[in-house]
């Protein structure tokens, strides 16, 4: 089915709710398939809108009125099983559709503003699949002159030895093979191997810990961890900000982030999003796009200058080609990632036209 509408200054498409349903002129709804077909219409900009289904709670348990909630996060294991997380009353609590239980009534955190994020990464309730004690090793590689591996067994796999936790890109039946280069070369040192799984990390400023959904494991006491104003995790590996320097941790170990993997911004990094091929990162007055997926071939572009926001929590992805945001001079800004591209010179990404963000969309 197809229809014919109006000349463009003329166009009979409004939006009733923020990329809700539209309508036509006589007031009946289109089908989200519809906005393909429309002629004598630049219909350019609807290719990403569909249907909203409104504001559905997850499950309906209150849990202590009034209480502040400063970070909420939908954790998905392994087995697909899914459950949900929130930072309030300094503690982590976890439901699956009912009752809210403490985590971990011994631990307790900041009570301020939590970023969440899930990596797949050394599994917390799995004991060593094999240990051992080097007898050689260089910066990629160790050496147990006693181990009968089976070639290629541990691919995947984390190994963790002498503090660094590394993950695993072939073996041979005495040499085990690292993704990245050991911080500090191990000799003559114990190791362990661990599987890998599912588990989901978040950060406050103050506190960075990881969890399997079940036990709370603290990552900011660590030689090679921090406790990061926040966390987002792009290309296989965690990303935290503190302050002005943006860390990226090893390719799927979100525990271990080495001496030299970080970049510096100018001013303080107030949120870190990424969405499609680019990983977003906002100032106050800045944004910034980055590109690749580790040391060899990262790719750092400004993209808005004198435009970002302070209000972290406002930064959210919308059908994986825009990104929204709060700006302290231009209100609600629509930062699309169909123009981002790290070979132009000329990116204009964002949208503020008042036609586009009118005031019920403001209003949301």
């Amino acid at each position: 089915m197809s229809r014919s509408v109006s000349a463009p200054s003329l166009s009979t498409i409004t939006l009733d709710k923020f990329l809700g349903m539209t309508q036509d002129r006589s007031g009946m709804e289109m089908e989200k398939s519809e906005f393909y077909d429309l002629t004598n219409i630049r219909n350019n900009n609807l290719e990403g809108l569909q249907v909203r289904s409104g504001s559905v709670k997850v499950f309906s348990e209150t849990h202590t009125t009034g209480s502040k909630v400063y970070g909420v996060h939908t954790f998905i294991d392994d087995a697909g099983n899914e459950s949900y997380f929130k930072a309030a009353n300094a503690k982590l609590y976890k439901s699956t559709g009912g009752a809210w239980s403490v985590v971990d009534t011994t631990s307790s955190f900041a009570n301020t503003t939590t970023f969440f994020a899930t990596l797949n990464t050394r599994d917390t309730g799995q004991t060593a699949t094999t240990t051992g004690t080097t007898t050689d090793s260089d910066f990629t590689s160790i050496t147990d002159s006693g181990e009968t591996n089976t070639v290629n067994a541990l691919l995947k796999s984390v190994l963790y030895i002498g503090s660094e936790t590394k993950l695993i890109t072939a073996n041979t039946a005495d040499i085990i093979y690292v993704q990245e280069r050991f911080d500090v070369q191990p000799s003559s040192a114990a190791y362990k191997v661990y599987p890998r799984a599912q588990e989901f990390f978040f950060a406050n400023g103050t506190n960075f810990y990881k969890c399997d959904g079940t036990t709370l494991t603290r990552l900011d006491n660590l030689v090679f961890a921090y406790d990061f104003d926040g966390i987002e995790v792009y290309q296989g590996r965690l990303w935290g900000w503190k302050g002005t320097r943006l860390h990226y941790s090893d390719l799927g170990v979100g525990e271990h982030f080495s001496r030299n993997s970080w970049y510096d911004f100018a001013t303080p990094i107030k949120c870190v999003k990424s969405i499609g091929g680019a990983l977003i990162i906002y100032e106050q007055r800045r944004t910034s796009a980055m590109f690749g997926d580790d040391s060899t071939n990262l790719f750092r572009q400004i993209i808005l200058e004198g435009v970002g926001t302070n209000s972290p929590k406002t930064v959210a992805n919308y059908h994986g080609l825009y990104q929204f945001f709060l700006s302290e001079d231009l209100e609600v800004v629509v930062l699309s990632t169909k123009s981002i591209s790290p070979s132009s010179e000329s990116n204009e990404p964002f949208s503020i036209s008042r036609d586009y963000i009118s005031g019920l969309i403001s209003a949301q």
